[in-house]
């Protein structure tokens, strides 16, 4: 079931710890029936007299997305004290006019409302667009210098003779030390290589193909087939870090990074976006306190890294400090990091 999106401006929310207005978000599924020229005063006054005799909404055609909402006892009054101040989508302006019309407020989300709203990226005052410059760091150099000028253009392939959860081994290989950040991959998993012996790949972990920033995957079998793919590994996963400071291209990990183990704050793996022919790419995720973090936290700047795994000094390609800091206080709060690469 797919959604649209209506945000609404709430002055006066419910069951919320602050004293902020907030921007309630709205899923109305689009499967609803809406018309897009539905009668607003014909439909105020069905609902009027359909609850002053207590008979409950009867059907009304074109009215179910509306109603879903709008009706007494339905979303809004669980969300808010008082009539929204202003109403937006980005998905669907009819359905959002239709709303606005409704509750005799603006069409469209205010210049300041960051500023002023707690929105899905944090705490009013909170933008959380990078700031103007992404520092490569000196490994990020490296790792982009074998990803596109065939550094890394040196593979392995053949017959495992023992595996462990940070490990590979053949007795019988002749193994690079240059595979370091490249990728070895089994039939059921991947790791990215952290160092290399003749005869060892030492792995930051393994990795499931089809959700990689999930939970670590199961050890292959030890006698898995394996090739060792060229290029290094791409820099997907994105970190925030508590510490407000310059970074410096010296920088090999990310001082500061939040790596509570079960919390929401943690490293994750981003979103990737590219427009063709752009000359820029975009990462983002929205990272949610959990009760296992340690709160308040407040972020200051992300990383991007070829690894799950933090600690390991090389696997850190971008580091910056963000265009705004984020304060996180309770469990449920969450804010959206959203980094634009120039490439």
């Amino acid at each position: 079931m797919t959604a649209t999106v209506v945000k609404f401006g709430n002055a006066k929310p419910k069951n919320v710890n602050h004293n902020f207005p907030c921007v309630s978000y709205v899923h109305v599924p689009e499967e609803n029936d809406h018309d897009p020229d539905i009668d607003i005063e014909a439909l105020r006054s069905h609902v009027a007299n359909a609850y002053a005799y207590k008979n409950g909404v009867t059907n009304f055609p074109g009215a179910e997305s509306l109603l879903e909402v709008v009706a007494p006892g339905s979303i809004w009054t669980e969300l808010a004290n008082e009539d929204p101040t202003w109403v937006a989508s980005d998905d669907d302006n009819q359905l959002a006019a239709a709303f606005a019309a409704w509750y005799n407020c603006p069409l469209g989300e205010p210049d300041d409302v960051e500023e002023t709203y707690y929105t899905n990226r944090g705490a009013p005052g909170v933008k959380m667009s990078p700031g103007p410059v992404d520092l490569l760091v000196n490994s990020g150099y490296d790792l982009v210098s074998k990803q596109t000028g065939g550094g890394g253009i040196y593979t392995a392939t053949g017959t495992a003779t023992a595996t462990s959860a940070t490990s590979l081994t053949n007795t019988g290989a002749a193994f690079s030390t240059s595979l370091v950040g490249q990728m070895v991959c089994t039939p059921t998993v991947y790791g990215v290589i952290e160092s290399a012996t003749a005869t060892v790949l030492t792995i930051d972990r393994w990795y499931n193909y089809t959700t990689p920033g999930g939970a670590a995957g199961s050890t292959p079998a030890g006698t898995t087939t394996y090739v060792v793919t060229p290029g290094n590994a791409p820099a997907l996963f994105m970190g925030v870090s508590t510490t407000n400071s310059a970074s410096s291209a010296t920088d090999t990990t990310m001082a500061g990074e939040i790596t509570t183990a079960g919390g929401g704050l943690i490293r994750a793996i981003a979103t990737y976006a590219h427009t063709a022919s752009a000359s820029t790419y975009t990462l983002a995720n929205t990272f949610t306190a959990n009760g296992t973090d340690s709160l308040p936290a407040t972020v200051y700047r992300m990383g991007s890294f070829i690894s799950m795994v933090s600690g390991w000094a090389g696997s850190m390609m971008l580091e910056t400090l963000l265009n705004a800091s984020a304060t996180i206080t309770t469990s449920g709060d969450a804010v959206t990091v959203t980094d634009t690469v120039t490439v």
